[in-house]
């Protein structure tokens, strides 16, 4: 048995062109009577602009260590064309697009996804980025370790409700060490209508040849839309993992409340299938707004 608690705490304030965002995580374990508490995890986002249409931000996070995990700056010429330079996330993988908790259902970031991808992953480089109505896209050159690399991201949003979105990499890994280059590639999408929500992807490493994905779907017992701004959320949810690299199987059912949009509860029983293994996860979160105009 596997319980997991967590508290999570997200605050934002405002003063005219300047934010400072972040949130907070902190776990415990229980595995047969064994009971361990994680080291914390905070994350703490300061953002700037200027009317001149320029923009920083600096991101620091601490799991085991302190780390800068973005520090860039971006020129915005429109909508559709922007030019970013510094140390900018990968988008790709659930676990760099989607690892705020309030952006996903479970307690935790999909386990199979670090065996092919860093958790939070970050390079020195520069990017192209825009959007309209129906795409967005980035263009990144990257230096990864002492190696060149690219990377690009597209997302379409043409079927009503729905993002559908493609990722690639390629060029030098993210072990400095290692001769050959990584080509990896992400096929992802997302799903809001009415009150239902599904997430998912499939990931692909060319280095390891694995192949690894997950998708989850949660329905919203409470009355209203998920599209619409809502003060209680209450969803029934289900997810399933699995890596070919290892044979994991995981599947997930549990449930995921907020009473406000300030709190978010999650209980979860988890059932990997392989390896043999079940548990159930509590996580707690507490997300503080404070906004400044």
């Amino acid at each position: 048995m596997l319980l997991t608690s967590a508290v999570m705490a997200t605050f934002i304030s405002y003063s005219q062109s300047f934010s400072l965002n972040g949130y907070g995580e902190v776990y415990i374990n229980s595995l047969d009577g064994d009971t361990q508490v994680d080291k914390p995890h905070v994350l703490l986002t300061a953002d700037f602009s200027s009317s001149d249409k320029w923009s920083f931000e600096g991101e620091v996070e601490y799991i085991e260590d302190l780390d800068i995990t973005q520090l860039w700056i971006q020129r915005s010429y429109s909508s559709l064309f922007n030019v970013k330079v510094g140390k900018i996330t990968i988008p790709l993988g659930f676990s760099n697009t989607a690892d705020n908790p309030m952006d996903h259902f479970t307690a935790y970031l999909p386990k199979c996804e670090e065996l092919v991808i860093p958790y939070d992953w970050n390079q020195v480089g520069f990017s192209l980025l825009g959007e309209n109505d129906i795409w967005q896209y980035e263009l990144l050159g990257l230096v990864n370790g002492n190696k060149l690399a690219g990377a690009v991201a597209v997302n379409n949003m043409s079927i009503p409700n729905t993002r559908v979105g493609i990722d690639l990499y390629y060029g030098g890994t993210y072990d400095a060490e290692a001769a050959d280059a990584l080509f990896l590639s992400c096929l992802d999408y997302e799903y809001k209508y009415d009150r239902v929500v599904s997430r998912g992807n499939i990931l692909y490493s060319e280095l390891l040849d694995a192949l690894c994905g997950g998708v989850e779907i949660g329905y919203d017992i409470l009355p209203g839309s998920v599209s619409e701004t809502q003060t209680k959320q209450l969803f029934l949810f289900s997810r399933y993992d699995a890596c070919r690299i290892t044979d994991y199987k995981r599947l997930t059912f549990g449930i995921y409340f907020l009473p406000r949009e300030d709190i978010t509860m999650k209980a979860e029983y988890d059932l990997n299938l392989n390896p043999s293994q079940h548990g159930f996860s509590l996580a707690v979160g507490v997300n503080l707004s404070v906004l400044k105009n």
